[in-house]
């Protein structure tokens, strides 16, 4: 069963006080928790025009970051990452959330493709298209985990496969066309 037909059903409501989510719809709650941490920003606003940036495991303690045509960045440790794309037509894959507890993901302008390959197990994963005719896909989301998708304006198409147990999906969109 997945959280975001219940959510939209019920109005959508959901609770976000730092390292804390929680997921509500159709009487279940789902919530998550982690500590404050070290935390790696990286914002890629300053840049125009279409990029493509991806997340990877890359080893079993290690994450990788790659924006196409820029070194790699990789990182261990972290948890929370937060993450600014440029203001063009920007495709953001994360193949998985890694060993990363908290992701925030904001694509700011432009015509935005994120796909979200796999969320960790215990996860917590924000993503925020801002504005512009963007599309959000989730394969599968890792058990005990929320995913928080917001499109704002546009026409946006989110659609979201298969939920991991005990976790949640919520979708706040501007058009009810917009939820699949």
């Amino acid at each position: 069963r997945h959280c975001q037909s219940d959510l939209r059903r019920c109005g959508r409501r959901r609770t976000v006080t730092g390292n804390n989510a929680r997921c509500f719809g159709n009487g279940n709650t789902v919530s998550e928790t982690h500590p404050s941490g070290d935390q790696l920003n990286l914002s890629d606003q300053g840049s125009g025009g279409a990029n493509t940036y991806s997340f990877e495991d890359f080893t079993p303690a290690d994450d990788l970051f790659r924006k196409a045509g820029q070194p790699e960045i990789i990182y261990r440790g972290v948890e929370t990452l937060n993450v600014e794309t440029s203001s063009g037509d920007d495709t953001v894959t994360l193949q998985s959330t890694g060993e990363v507890p908290i992701t925030n993901l904001s694509t700011s302008v432009g015509a935005d493709s994120v796909t979200i390959d796999q969320t960790a197990v215990d996860s917590i994963v924000t993503v925020d298209t801002v504005i512009d005719d963007d599309a959000v896909t989730v394969t599968q989301t890792g058990e005990s985990s929320i995913v928080q998708i917001n499109t704002r304006g546009g026409a946006d198409d989110v659609s979201v496969a298969t939920t991991g147990l005990q976790s949640g999906v919520e979708i706040a969109t501007d058009r009810e066309i917009d939820f699949d």
